[in-house]
This record gives structure tokens, C-alpha cells and sequence, in this order.
């Protein structure tokens, strides 16, 4: 087969091999109520989008997980119905979709033994593997209810599992018109058994592929915008240019807008200890590139801070003197970047040294504002990796 395929029917057999197991013969015979079969997996699922819809069947639930019908009337899927309602409600109502998914995450899904990771992680990579989703189409998988492109997600950092499962539901909904798209794909996953027995399991292998480092966020707490918030004793306005912006500590919690500079620095601390798995779990093995990672992310945000001070006070204009200031660290530390170094880490701090003594005199926010310190300058290094203006540091 040329790819596989994502569509309503693979989405859910996805699903369905992250559950949570059956009862036991025994703990049924106590009275246990076996809820963990497709039928009642799928009804939930659709009952997010449309709370009145009747009781899907077992044949229904088959035949669109096998992927053997198109549409299905009897599910309301004729003409994208229920993915319409999805989106609609959605739109007028994110937060309730929100957590009706993560209550069906808890009530569905075996979290105990990281199978929602191996879901997340399986998606991921058959997003990417789908040929047939153009780089720019867009899932609405962030919690405060944005979207990321194919392209952006292939190097998402940090995945909140109840918004990202409701963004893929989402779109196998309301764009997939042709469940019949995953007929290959599940074949291949769940092939036919020799023997008598109707129930195909998934044997694939979805996932294994995806290398980098994700972080997990499975709180089931809706998220506030990533915006970085002022300190609520602080207005800025005209006199605030006279004084130095507040500082805002990085939040304990690594967020979405942070994860290409971060990953960077993991690689340079991987070359650094010769430990190519290291991970931000393993991390605090190794204190003093802790401390080191702490220090970037204080500078990153309080660049942050200085573009987001900019914009208020400067309004339209903010956002190009911001841009300005940036390309005046670029140009500061550009040639310094580009030499030949032992290691990504002495790039690295030979790149923050010379941003801390590069003039950015050019910029109005330097002229105007006592903002611009070492800790932006630097920080301001670690946005332009986001940026893609630097490519990493090893």
C-alpha cells in the first residue's frame, strides 16, 4: 500500500487498542459491568459531538472501525452531520467538549500503563505518514482551542492528551468524507484471522517511529492562552519606559511555545553527557545543566516580556520595533554562530556572550526604554532558534 490512512474507522481502532482491559470472568460474576467493548466505546466517542444520538450496534461499531462503509446513516455521519455538529459546538462551547473528553479518557482509556502515550505517539506518526493530509491542514489539538498544521505538529513539544484527541476526532469527523479511505490501513493492522474467530486485534506498529521528546500533559485542565501574563501589581504605560520590565520566571511547566528551543538545548545536553536518550525526566541527574536549562528559560520569557511590552505600548508599531531589535542580536551574533566549535555547548555560550555585548541602538525599544538588558539579549537568541533563524546549536 502506498500509506496508511487516517479516517474515522483507524482513529478508533487506535482507540480501542489504548483501552482499558474487560473485566475479569470473575469480577463479572461479582456484578462488574463490562463497558469496554465497541459499541460503548464509539457511542461515547460520538456523544461528545451530538448528545442525543441513539445507541450505536455492534455491526455499526465493526463496520466502521473495519472501515467497510463510507457514510453511515444510521451514525449520522451522512454529509459530515455529526462532524459538523462537533465543530459547531466546539466553537460555541470548547470548554464542555474539553472535558466530556477527558471524561472519557478517564472512563475508557488505560493511562496506568502509558497507552495513551503509545495513542498519542501512533497518531502523530500516522498524520505524518498520511499522504493524503496537505502540510497545511490544520487540527485543533491546542487546549486553548487553536490549531497546529501537519507541518507544525511534526515537531510538537508538548501534547495535552484530551484537547489533541478531541482535534483528531474532530477531523476525521467533519473532513473525512470517505470513511472507506482506511480499508488498507486496517487490514493491515488487524489482519484476518485463520481461525473461526470474528474479532480482529491490532498488531501494529504506530508510534515506534516517533524519537523526540514529547512532554505530556494529562492534568484534564483546560489551558489558558500561552500568552505571557504581567504581573497583576503592574500596568505598563508611558512612564514605564523609565524603569526596568518586571522579570517573569519560567513556569515550572514547559509550554507549546517553547518547544523548539528546548528541544535544541536537549540535544546539546544529549552531546554533552554522551547520553543520546536523555529526556527532561532524566535531567535532574545532571544539576548543573538543570540549573543551565532554568537560566535559558528565565531569559526566554523575559524576551517574551520584552516583545510583549513592546506591543502594548507601542501598538501597531510594537510588534516591527520587537523584529528590529531581533535582527540586531542576529546580526550581532551571527558570524560567532557560524564558527567551528568543539561542541553545541560551546556554541552555545559563545553565541549568549556575544549577544549580551551587541549593541541594538538601531531598535527604538533601546533608544526609548530601559528594557534591553543581557537577559533579553539572550533570551531573545533562544527565539530566534523558534523562529528558525538558528538551527540549533549542535
Amino acid at each position: 500500500m502506498d500509506c496508511f490512512r487516517l479516517c474515522g474507522g483507524t482513529l478508533f481502532t487506535l482507540i480501542v487498542d489504548a483501552a482499558l482491559s474487560k473485566p475479569t470472568k470473575g469480577e463479572l460474576y461479582a456484578g462488574a459491568e463490562n463497558l469496554i467493548n465497541d459499541e460503548n466505546m464509539l457511542t461515547s466517542l460520538l456523544r461528545i459531538a451530538m448528545p442525543t444520538l441513539p445507541a450505536v450496534s455492534r455491526d455499526d461499531a465493526q463496520n466502521f472501525k473495519q472501515c467497510n462503509v463510507m457514510q453511515s446513516r444510521n451514525l449520522r455521519m451522512v454529509n459530515c452531520e455529526i462532524g459538523n455538529a462537533l465543530r459547531d459546538k466546539m466553537n460555541s462551547d470548547y470548554r464542555t467538549c474539553f472535558y466530556e473528553m477527558s471524561a472519557y479518557i478517564s472512563k475508557y482509556i488505560d493511562t496506568s500503563l502509558e497507552k495513551d502515550q503509545k495513542l498519542v505517539k501512533a497518531l502523530l506518526e500516522l498524520i505524518e505518514q498520511d499522504q493524503g493530509i496537505l502540510p497545511e491542514q490544520p487540527f485543533r489539538v491546542c487546549p486553548n482551542g487553536k490549531s497546529l498544521t501537519k507541518r507544525e505538529m511534526a515537531d510538537v513539544f508538548v501534547i495535552n492528551f484530551p484537547a489533541f484527541l478531541l482535534g483528531v476526532l474532530l477531523f476525521t469527523l467533519s473532513e473525512i468524507t470517505d470513511n472507506r479511505i482506511g480499508k488498507d490501513t486496517y487490514d493491515v493492522w488487524c489482519p484476518a484471522s485463520e481461525t473461526k474467530r470474528t474479532r480482529r486485534y491490532y498488531q501494529g506498529h504506530m508510534g515506534e517511529a516517533i524519537n523526540r521528546t514529547l512532554i505530556f500533559d494529562n492534568s484534564f485542565e483546560l489551558a489558558a492562552d500561552q500568552e505571557i501574563e504581567l504581573p497583576a501589581t503592574e500596568t505598563l504605560t508611558g512612564d514605564s519606559k523609565k524603569h526596568p520590565l518586571p522579570r517573569v520566571p519560567a513556569p515550572e511547566n514547559i509550554v507549546e511555545t517553547e518547544r523548539r528551543y528546548v528541544n535544541a538545548l536537549l540535544d546539546v545536553y544529549r552531546e554533552k553527557t554522551g547520553e543520546p536518550d536523555l529526556s527532561l525526566d532524566s535531567l535532574p541527574s545532571h544539576p548543573n545543566l538543570k540549573d543551565h536549562l532554568k537560566r535559558q528559560r528565565d531569559d526566554y520569557y523575559d524576551a517574551e516580556m520584552l516583545r510583549r511590552g513592546t506591543r502594548d505600548i507601542y501598538s501597531d508599531d510594537g510588534e516591527e520595533y520587537f523584529n528590529i531589535f531581533l535582527d540586531e542580536v542576529l546580526t550581532g551574533v551571527i558570524d560567532t554562530y557560524e564558527a567551528d566549535y568543539p561542541s553545541g555547548y560551546a556554541r552555545l555560550g559563545a553565541v549568549l556572550t556575544a549577544a549580551s555585548q551587541t549593541s541594538t541602538e538601531k531598535c527604538v525599544i533601546s533608544r526609548e526604554t530601559l528594557w534591553v538588558g543581557n537577559h533579553e539579549k539572550k533570551g531573545a537568541c533562544h527565539i530566534l532558534v523558534n523562529r528558525q533563524k538558528l538551527n540549533g546549536w549542535v
